[in-house]
């Protein structure tokens, strides 16, 4: 896909998502390939491709920075829920803890 086509919806597409020896696909570059169509129907894939490339998560940073989002927005509800309703001493290590969720 070259960059003529950034923002652009395509009518029918022949994609190539398939394992390759000369660069590294993510699910990235499969998600833009694939975005620029109408749907589904309107695709066609050039070869198999391997389930991994939706199944695992692309990146270790990218996944340790959802984690730590995903903690502190609990630690966010239960802060200003106590806010509202009592001290908030031990709150968090009670969420890090895991026995409030």
């Amino acid at each position: 896909m070259d960059y003529k086509s950034q923002a652009q919806t395509i009518d029918h597409l022949i994609v190539d998502i398939g394992k390759t020896t000369s660069f590294s696909l993510n699910p990235f570059n499969a998600y833009i390939a694939l975005s620029r169509s109408h749907g589904w129907s309107s695709i066609r894939l050039l070869r198999d491709f391997e389930n991994t490339l939706f199944t695992q998560h692309p990146s270790d940073n990218l996944k340790r920075e959802d984690e730590r989002l995903s903690f502190l927005a609990k630690q966010t509800k239960v802060d200003y829920y106590w806010g509202m309703h009592g001290p908030t001493h031990g709150i968090s290590q009670l969420m890090i803890d895991g026995q409030l969720s």
